[in-house]
């Protein structure tokens, strides 16, 4: 299986330009891509390291205003997923169907190569879940579910959970797969504190974006179009295919051990609701070494540039994660801060009551004059007094000047 050949140079890179004449924003489109890859690997694939195996599933959650994309950006990949005959849970919106679901696709046993020399059937229960609305699929505040979801990430061998009315449900070699969307806000209020920092939030990737793209004309599906989407279905069924452990070169291995620690020594983030995602850093890394590995070939022999592009994904969009936490934290004021810091680094310059205003309805004017001294003293801003009136200034960093 290894040795058959290919139709496109990249799969994710293929997806990318087959989607280009969407209205979706070109880095959902690129992680949407990176999501059907991993789907495709399922938990036949992996990379061991230590006493660990680590599986190429991968939680992804896009971030958006509404109306920029998220969802619609979902479903080209969704459609050649489903023609390729994986098991999808799309939209789901009870624990009990999604637990059906994944229970499910493990009722048909599996061969696995690697387990002797003749090989043996195994189950092996493998779900990619679709979710166009991350609340939808999680509630509000539900720790219960999102402890289940952590245990589904890290691929438990042995899986139970206890039912009201049915007992226990048993799922053998758990692989869960996920991308969902949802906004800012949406995530602020279904998120419990708890979950920020480690557990749930360090598991995923958050993919932000904010802007719209610019206007794209709508266009009617072509030839080469058609073609491309099979060609991408072609490739992927390709990778479907593949099984086994991920093989790595000498210059690999020494370049991933570098990495590594260096996710370890040289944290990401300062953020401590970021804490967890510093420590867990590295498993996000390995595991989109395996993905653009797929991506582009069938050897599973991972190579210095699969590292190399692997880190400029993540690098790419850690670099707008802070946004995504924006207004989540430990504090009830981290809501109105976020809300006050939005206004003085989009205005620039405001007057210290048009804050007052525009916020009375969230929170009293005691907290808001908090909330400006404390970004004064951070050096997020400044005040200037002129006449009657004062004024909010915006103070950007260098960086953010260039």
């Amino acid at each position: 299986m290894k040795n058959n050949a290919r139709k496109l140079p990249d799969w994710i890179d293929a997806y990318v330009k087959y989607t280009a004449t969407t209205r979706y924003p070109p880095v959902f489109r690129m992680w949407s891509a990176v999501s059907a890859v991993a789907s495709a690997l399922q938990r036949k694939c992996y990379f061991e390291v230590s006493l660990e195996r680590i599986y190429p599933n991968i939680f992804i959650v896009l971030i958006g205003p509404s109306g920029i994309g998220k969802s619609r950006s979902m479903r080209p990949a969704r459609t050649i997923l489903s023609k390729l005959g994986l098991h999808l849970a799309a939209d789901v919106t009870s624990r009990e169907a999604l637990i059906r679901k994944l229970k499910k696709s493990g009722s048909n046993p599996k061969f696995n190569p690697d387990a002797s020399e003749t090989g043996f059937m195994e189950l092996e229960s493998s779900l990619t879940i679709h979710s166009g609305d991350l609340t939808l699929l999680i509630g509000y505040k539900d720790e219960k579910f999102l402890d289940i979801l952590n245990a589904w990430y890290d691929a438990w061998d042995f899986w139970e959970y206890d039912t009201k009315h049915m007992g226990k449900d048993s799922i053998t070699n758990v692989w869960v797969n996920m991308l969902a969307a949802t906004t800012p806000t949406l995530l602020q209020e279904s998120l419990p504190r708890t979950a920020i920092g480690g557990g749930f939030t360090s598991r995923v990737v958050f993919v932000y974006q904010e802007d719209k793209v610019p206007y794209v004309p709508i266009q009617f599906r072509t030839q080469d179009e058609e073609d491309i989407e099979q060609d991408l279905f072609d490739d992927l069924r390709t990778v479907k295919m593949l099984s086994g452990e991920f093989k790595m070169t000498e210059d690999f291995f020494s370049e991933w051990h570098e990495a590594e620690r260096d996710c370890y020594e040289n944290p990401k983030f300062e953020d401590p609701r970021f804490d967890g995602y510093n420590l867990r850093r590295w498993i996000h890394l390995t595991k989109l070494c395996m993905i653009v590995n797929a991506s582009r070939c069938n050897t599973m022999i991972l190579e210095v540039k699969d590292l190399i592009r692997a880190e400029s994904l993540l690098v790419e969009v850690e670099r707008w994660m802070p946004k995504v936490f924006s207004g989540v934290g430990y504090s009830d004021k981290a809501y109105i801060l976020d809300k006050i810091m939005k206004d003085i680094s989009y205005y620039k310059r405001i007057p210290y009551g048009e804050i007052v205003r525009r916020n009375l309805q969230d929170a009293d004017e005691w907290t808001i004059k908090n909330c400006v001294s404390a970004l004064i003293i951070s050096k997020f801003c400044k005040d200037s007094r002129e006449g009657n009136e004062t004024f909010i200034i915006y103070t950007p960093k260098k960086e953010e000047e260039k």
